[in-house]
């Protein structure tokens, strides 16, 4: 991973000189961030109590995020481009089999974006959008059933059993960059993730990073 960033940054660097004095103005961009992703998933909907441990479900859960997004800005001055993302967040299992053990919970998203820039005569910028995108969930839960013989209680048959989820949802995105000469930037991104099924599905805060060419 800390290779493919270097090499990423080094990329960059490169096209950002080879262009700067190319092109008066750049419309196409290429940008990438590492950043926290937090999973809200469970926060308006937490009711539900194991029966033997009595305990709920977190309401978040905290993990790592990293994109990648490049596109183009037509003559109108919107911005169309792709976006795909990774993030990853732990929530501990609540059951009295596996309790202390925790599962990870991993996105996949794929998102069409509009955006546009503000301040485009100056050096910051600042870009909101909203996009629409495909988003797949990597889940595991647990599995076992619970047998009687003269008053006790046999776990029988445990097991982490692996699936995953599919959905559509909507991408608000709102980026805030410094624009260097070489068409060079470095800035900020808040997303927001809704996915139509579920409702608000998660937060990702990272820096950014990118060139313009």
């Amino acid at each position: 991973m800390k290779k493919f960033i270097l090499l990423y940054i080094l990329f960059l660097i490169l096209v950002s000189n080879t262009n700067a004095q190319l092109i008066k103005e750049p419309r196409g961009f290429i940008k990438f961030g590492m950043g926290y992703f937090l999973d809200v998933s469970r926060f308006f909907d937490n009711d539900y109590v194991d029966g033997i441990t009595g305990l709920k479900n977190d309401k978040t859960a905290g993990g790592k995020s990293i994109w990648i997004e490049g596109g183009y800005k037509l003559p109108n001055k919107i911005i169309i481009s792709a976006n795909i993302m990774f993030a990853s967040a732990r929530y501990k299992y609540i059951d009295i089999v596996y309790l202390g053990a925790s599962r990870l919970v991993v996105h996949q998203n794929y998102a069409l974006n509009f955006s546009y820039e503000f301040n485009q005569k100056t050096k910051h910028k600042f870009t909101p959008g909203i996009g629409f995108l495909y988003n797949r969930i990597d889940i595991s839960r647990a599995s076992y059933s619970l047998l009687s013989d003269n008053g006790q209680y046999y776990i029988n048959n445990p097991e982490i059993i692996d699936g995953y989820d599919e959905q559509l949802g909507i991408n608000l995105n709102l980026d805030y960059y410094y624009q260097f000469k070489n068409n060079f930037f470095m800035g900020a991104r808040v997303n927001t993730i809704y996915l139509i099924s579920i409702g608000l599905e998660g937060f990702v805060f990272s820096p950014v990073l990118g060139v313009k060419f």
